[in-house]
């Protein structure tokens, strides 16, 4: 028991570590060049996805309306709902979303947000297929979409002056120096614990 304790916080602080070293880029999801710099906001020392900071803020404010308001929110017809995010889905794709102004990317990655966060209120109560018809068109799309930004990623820094150089690259450089900082002081704690040295 006493083993087990002592393995979970030392697990701990590892991870408290990793996370002290590396919060700073772990939500950018991007490289922090200036290739993919609209993509990413700077919020003091910390790098956040543009994307997903409007997504998920999207989200709250779904689930916040619909708390406030679940009447309305249970009533929307199922015509409405599909009038808003059929074309969302469709602006969404990668072939198409990529062109957009990055405002009507934000604007879509938002409103993709808002209707994740009222999906679970309409399954709950009586607009439940609304609910389910959202779920079903939204995981079409996911399933797509990811396939789609993996073979994007594949191709994303093609062309890049900095991508047959020996050294790390620009958007990657903070990382390496990060995780590099991380390593010499888990290795060292590793030692100080016993833990580095062999049985």
């Amino acid at each position: 028991m006493h083993n087990l304790f002592s393995n979970l916080i030392f697990n701990i602080r590892l991870k408290w570590m990793w996370l002290h070293h590396t919060h700073t880029f772990n939500w950018a999801h991007k490289p922090l060049c200036e290739r993919f710099k609209s993509g990413v906001l700077r919020i003091g020392k910390l790098h956040v996805c543009r994307s997903c900071l409007f997504a998920y803020s999207g989200i709250l404010i779904g689930i916040i309306a619909a708390l406030v308001y679940p009447t309305y929110i249970v009533d929307l017809k199922l015509t409405w709902i599909l009038f808003v995010l059929v074309p969302v889905v469709v602006s969404s794709y990668p072939r198409f979303y990529k062109k957009l102004p990055r405002f009507c990317q934000d604007i879509l990655r938002f409103v993709m947000g808002v209707i994740l966060g009222i999906i679970p209120f309409l399954l709950i109560h009586r607009n439940f297929i609304s609910g389910i018809i959202c779920v079903l068109v939204m995981g079409i799309f996911w399933r797509i979409y990811f396939h789609q930004r993996k073979m994007r990623k594949l191709r994303a820094c093609d062309g890049c002056p900095e991508l047959d150089l020996p050294e790390i690259c620009s958007g990657f450089q903070h990382q390496s120096e990060a995780v590099r900082l991380y390593e010499i002081e888990a290795t060292e704690l590793l030692y100080r614990t016993g833990r580095g040295f062999p049985d």
